[in-house]
């Protein structure tokens, strides 16, 4: 089985010596958790962050199965917003919250959207909160 979509990262967790599992809320799966392997490498490790807008594929034999993931960055947000104590608090805040409700796999596409406008609107405002 095979799915390529659109997410944010929600959390990263290492995974054996040289794997993370990431969690990702994508936009039309919701939530896919996968493997990630060579984290070393230095592309793969400026994309995953919290926060961070991705491409992704996901594959594995069944849906039940805990599948690889390969990661293109889409749009790094996360720099303008660890900038911030505030800011990155109410990022964190709102990954966590995501992390732990939703349930894998379960379509959110306005919950989806909402979030992507929130974490753009933490990225674009200048002044501190």
């Amino acid at each position: 089985m095979q799915i390529v979509d659109r997410g944010i990262i929600l959390d990263k967790r290492e995974l054996g010596e040289s794997s993370l599992l990431i969690t990702i809320f994508s936009e039309n799966h919701g939530l896919i958790r996968g493997a990630v392997n060579n984290r070393k490498s230095k592309t793969l490790s400026r994309a995953i962050a919290q926060g961070n807008q991705v491409e992704f594929c996901w594959k594995a034999r069944l849906i039940s199965h805990l599948g690889t993931l390969t990661l293109e960055l889409v749009k790094p947000l996360s720099f303008k917003i660890f900038s911030d104590q505030m800011k990155m608090l109410m990022l964190q805040s709102i990954l966590s919250t995501l992390y732990v409700a939703l349930p894998e796999g379960l379509n959110e596409n306005a919950l989806y959207h909402e979030t992507e406008d929130f974490i753009m609107t933490l990225a674009s405002s200048n002044e501190a909160m």
